[in-house]
């Protein structure tokens, strides 16, 4: 049984009404980050749709009615990560759920994997995810709670 505290009250088993609520998802041009799209615009929430492949992107966001926010962004770069976060902020005045799914795999032995392969892989995987975390908490904290809760993190590995 799913159970968790919010703001003095504990509920089981709460299913949160999504409409409206705003979700930031990187990697979301395909796999999970855009299956994760899809049902969450079933479900009528607004998106911040982020990926390095801007067409995927732009196709995605015309499938789900075409007005969720698409930016194209490499969350390996300070800079994008950056953007991404402030770009977010400034057209809803919020995030309730930032999802950083964004990521990739070398499908090569350690032996054949170069220093360089292996720092931009790290550079993705763990540094994009920490940096969009470090952009984005102090907005997180300082907006009002919704449903009880200023805003939540979801880290995707797979």
């Amino acid at each position: 049984m799913f159970t968790r505290r919010l703001a003095g009250s504990t509920f089981a088993n709460m299913a949160r009404d999504l409409n409206g609520m705003v979700t930031l998802i990187t990697g979301a041009s395909a796999g999970i980050g855009r299956a994760l799209a899809q049902s969450l615009a079933r479900r009528g929430g607004k998106l911040v749709l982020c990926a390095r492949r801007e067409d995927r992107l732009q196709e995605l966001n015309q499938s789900l009615g075409g007005g969720h926010m698409v930016l194209c962004a490499d969350v390996g770069r300070p800079e994008d990560c950056d953007r991404l976060i402030a770009g977010a902020f400034t057209r809803f005045g919020r995030v309730d759920t930032l999802v950083l799914n964004a990521g990739y795999g070398i499908y090569k032995t350690v032996a054949t994997t170069s220093v360089a392969e292996a720092r931009t892989l790290f550079d993705v995987d763990v540094l994009g995810t920490t940096e969009c975390i470090r952009l984005a908490l102090p907005h997180l904290q300082a907006q009002p709670l919704r449903d009880g809760v200023r805003g939540q993190i979801v880290i995707v590995s797979s």
